[in-house]
């Protein structure tokens, strides 16, 4: 039963998919093996509750079940209670609970939690603000393949957060982030491919119809303006000046805070 997991957005994280009517546990039978001690239906029982699907919507029933699998050991149910900790949802707002938890499941290699453990770190969210930790975390995350960490480790080395300023590091996890799809990730590589910025110098990276579509925006009055940017033009170098500037402040990253 716990493959529901996999189904089902977790909206307290933001990831999988809605599931079909059909996925969803039957109540009664989830009730009882979670009543019986069974973990993964003490997870979907609250996910359950949470989600108000199977169940009516109850954050304090959310809360005492993911509790309840959480003490055992489940890792989707330690992240999820520190989501609720975190937002306060059935529990009092504590970040300091909300740290316990998420590093109760980042300490058994849940991405996900390593992710958020960073993020708290990162921004100081009741706990001393700590990069170093931070960054730790966010490595941790991003080389199982977690995208928003790859992207913020990414932001980390190109400022020197908790890390020592590195543009190609930098440029290795946008890189990654952006062959996973990521636009903004997409973005900043095209860019910095036509700047040779942490790589070398290469205009013809299929990064760069983003960048044109980006652009696009940007300048949309000036299209043929964009394009010659775009082509890194000696002419437009002379001319075009505060364009480059606009496209350069849009190519700016902002690390990503969100935890759930």
């Amino acid at each position: 039963m716990k493959n529901w997991l996999r189904k089902i957005a977790v909206v307290l994280f933001g990831f999988g998919q809605m599931a079909n009517a059909s996925d969803i546990p039957n109540f009664a039978e989830t009730e009882q093996e979670a009543k019986q001690g069974n973990a993964a239906s003490q997870f979907n029982l609250g996910l359950m509750y949470y989600l108000g699907k199977g169940a009516p919507k109850d954050y304090k029933q959310a809360e005492h079940w993911f509790r309840r699998a959480a003490e055992q050991g489940d890792v989707d149910a330690q992240s999820n209670l520190g989501g609720l900790y975190y937002k306060g949802q059935g529990v009092a707002q504590d970040y300091e609970q909300a740290k316990y938890w998420f590093q109760k499941a980042a300490a058994q290699g849940f991405a996900k939690a390593q992710y958020d453990l960073g993020t708290i770190y990162f921004f100081g969210k009741g706990i001393e603000q700590d990069y170093d930790q931070a960054a730790r975390w966010y490595e941790k995350a991003a080389e199982q393949g977690y995208l928003d960490a790859q992207y913020n480790l990414a932001i980390m080395y190109d400022n020197g957060f908790g890390v020592g300023k590195a543009p190609e590091k930098a440029f290795q996890w946008y890189r990654k982030a952006a062959e996973q799809g990521d636009n903004q990730a997409q973005y900043t590589v095209a860019t910095r491919y036509m700047h040779g910025l942490g790589v070398q110098k290469d205009l013809s990276r299929r990064y760069n119809g983003y960048v044109v579509q980006q652009i696009k925006k940007i300048l949309k009055p000036n299209l043929i303006l964009a394009w010659l940017i775009i082509m890194d033009s000696v002419f437009v170098k002379m001319i075009s000046r505060p364009y480059i500037g606009i496209v350069k402040q849009r190519s700016k990253e902002v690390l990503r805070p969100n935890i759930i």
